[in-house]
């Protein structure tokens, strides 16, 4: 075996077993991932009337957003009113 190679196999041991004992841990918080923030207006023709941002776990429906704000009633998962 080459001093190169031997010295590159010695590196990659060396570099594995440090990172095996020392733990890496990802960066991203769990809880930061699981939820997102959004953002809701309501508007009638090209006025805008009501504002709301909410954090709402990520994949979440936006009827979900919705309810956290106003008084929203739907049929068969469509909405049919806001009251805002």
């Amino acid at each position: 075996m080459t001093k190169t190679k031997l010295f590159s196999l010695t590196t990659t041991g060396a570099v594995f077993v440090s990172l095996l004992f020392t733990g890496v841990a990802p960066t991203t918080n769990a809880q930061a991932a699981s939820y997102i923030k959004v953002h809701y207006t309501l508007k009638k023709g090209n006025k805008s009337f009501a504002h709301k941002s909410f954090k709402v776990k990520k994949n979440a429906k936006v009827i979900t957003g919705l309810k956290k704000g106003w008084h929203v009633k739907s049929i068969n998962g469509f909405v049919t009113s806001i009251a805002g």
